[in-house]
């Protein structure tokens, strides 16, 4: 990318009302609306090389991949809107101790993506066929016609659509086993919801050069039930114990337990503890985003092995790969653990130290090529994933199919790499947090630090098996950010230092990295909150990998960890009428 640029616009409205002494209503909004920029670097793609061409000396119809520099730079321009409304009851039922919460909800989004000078492949070849491109130049001042010929613009109008409404009840029970009465809630809820990714008709045919991807849509709905009651032993002990059903009307229903528990036996030392199940539908687009075609460079240790070619040896070729939605796919599940502990030794300070472990069951995800090249080695690709070879011969697989040229059609060639339940995933770490508030003759001063340490990251893929990653590159072990706040009357000035620890594995090394915050809130006497500060002060950029650089590998960790916006000003008024 040479150039992005993001321009953001948003607004929050909250409107509360009394109808009476035990009911109000309330109303909530939110709109946004984004724009975007973006220059990239000139196409670059594969596409039939017609051994009709004088250009082609290899006699023989191939595969050429090629910079299309004289077309330009690709820009890109995007717009989104997004509205969200919640309409709702709350109060009190009869004059009685239960209270309610009633609402609606209306969720929008419809955004869209323009793109300029890409490459319609089916043009372009017919142009090199007859020489009428100069692919060894493409400066050429004869291509001038060819470029016009084969230049494309791509658009994409994405809609995003959620309703529900839910009910919910809470109250105490009229008993007392020791430390006070039962405590309990119940409610319901309904939400549906579609999407729609649309896609332009030369991408939906696999015919332009520089951008992939594909149209898909889909919709559900669901309904859920839940409960939790709240059980105080001793004055000091306290028990919750909750409980959540869900039904969806394309994957199946699910019941999630919890409980937890607080012990806190004098006014410095509390004990909390809890454990629970839960799960996660998969995404729409996950499950129905149509397929997209790309050529990725692949090493094919499968042939080469049976060759007996080291991997070291093993030659690297574009490969038709195909990604995007797979309907065969599962929830994913957790258990959780969480035990914690909080002190209290002086006024103001506070010490806590929680330690938790999650265990994520078929988690979904798409498989990097060579680990799935593995997984089909060892008989274990996951569901809805394949590997379509040509017949084996002399014991030797055949070398992975194309689809373009050879009347074969997805998903019976190339690779087929769509999302999947490919992974059971045990995360375990460790989290402290102090907090410490002293009023002095100039102000208020609150610090604050946190520190988080991943102790374990083990992923567990079909066949191939257990994969240590905690502090190997994307995931580092530790974390911390640092807060100082300092506030005298109707102004709050905030300092904020965040850091995350290096992490490297056996070809990745990536440095630390840190940034700095500050923001001022003048609460103004008239109702209004005016705020304004900058963020990543010093102006850090994402890091860069130390020995490969920034890649499509690199730069994909890089980008989940790091920030790349850069020094960023803010401003921002929020008024309560």
């Amino acid at each position: 990318m040479q150039n992005a640029g993001i321009e953001r616009r948003a607004t929050i409205t909250s409107v509360n009302y009394e109808i009476n002494d035990d009911v109000e209503i309330f109303v909530e909004n939110r709109f946004v609306n984004n724009k975007s920029i973006g220059r990239f670097a000139p196409a670059i793609g594969g596409f039939a090389f017609s051994s009709a061409s004088s250009q082609n000396t290899t006699g023989q119809d191939a595969l050429l991949f090629h910079r299309f520099v004289g077309h330009g730079t690709r820009d890109d321009s995007g717009a989104s809107h997004e509205i969200d409304t919640t309409i709702g009851l709350r109060g009190s039922l009869f004059d009685s101790d239960i209270n309610f919460e009633a609402y609606y909800r209306d969720y929008r989004m419809n955004a869209e993506d323009k793109g300029q000078n890409y490459i319609l492949a089916s043009i372009i070849e017919d142009l090199v066929a007859n020489d009428l491109y100069n692919v060894g130049n493409p400066f050429d001042e004869s291509n001038a016609d060819a470029i016009a010929l084969s230049r494309a613009s791509t658009s994409r109008d994405i809609s995003t659509v959620w309703e529900g409404f839910g009910i919910s009840f809470d109250g105490a029970l009229d008993i007392d086993i020791g430390g006070g009465a039962i405590g309990w809630a119940v409610g319901a809820e309904s939400a549906r919801e579609s999407y729609a990714d649309l896609y332009d008709s030369f991408r939906e045919a696999g015919n332009v050069i520089g951008s992939a991807g594909n149209s898909s849509q889909g919709g559900r709905s669901r309904s859920a039930v839940f409960g939790e009651i709240q059980v105080p032993v001793l004055d000091n002990l306290v028990f919750n114990v909750a409980g959540r059903y869900d039904d969806y009307n394309d994957f199946g229903s699910e019941f999630s337990p919890q409980i937890s528990g607080r012990w806190q036996p004098n006014e410095v030392f509390t004990l909390r503890a809890s454990w629970g199940e839960g799960f996660k539908a998969p995404n729409l687009t996950d499950m129905w985003s149509l397929e997209a075609q790309d050529f990725e460079g692949v090493v094919d240790v499968v042939r080469c092995r049976a060759q007996g070619i080291a991997d070291a040896d093993c030659p690297q070729a574009q490969i038709e790969t195909f990604t995007g939605g797979n309907p065969l796919l599962q929830a994913e599940t957790t258990e959780s653990w969480n035990i914690g502990v909080v002190l209290e030794p002086i006024d103001g300070l506070q010490l806590s130290m929680d330690w938790w472990n999650v265990e994520l069951t078929e988690a979904v995800d798409s498989v990097d090529e060579s680990d799935l090249l593995e997984m089909e080695i060892l008989g274990g690709l996951p569901s809805g994933v394949f590997v379509n070879r040509g017949p084996t011969v002399n014991g030797i697989p055949g070398a992975i199919t194309r689809c373009e040229g050879t009347g074969l059609a997805y998903p019976n060639c190339g690779l087929v790499n769509v999302n999947a339940n490919i992974a059971d995933r045990e995360v375990e770490g460790v989290d402290l947090r102090a907090r410490y508030e002293f009023d002095t003759d100039i102000g208020a001063f609150t610090v604050i630090g946190n520190w988080s340490n991943l102790r374990t990251y083990d992923e567990v893929l079909p066949v191939i098996g257990l994969t240590e990653q905690a502090g190997t590159s994307e995931f580092p072990e530790n974390r911390a950010n640092f807060t100082l706040r300092y506030g005298i009357e109707n102004l709050t000035v905030s300092y904020i230092y965040s850091w995350i620890d290096s992490h490297e594995d056996i070809t990745l090394d990536y440095e630390e990295w840190d940034t700095h915050d500050i923001n001022v809130v003048w609460n103004s006497p008239w109702g209004s909150d005016v705020s304004v500060g900058v963020r990543n002060l010093t102006d850090e950029d994402p890091v860069i990998e130390r020995n490969g650089g920034w890649n499509s590998t690199t730069s994909r960790h890089a980008l989940e960890l790091y920030s790349v916006a850069g020094r960023m000003y803010t401003a921002s008024l929020r008024h309560s009428f």
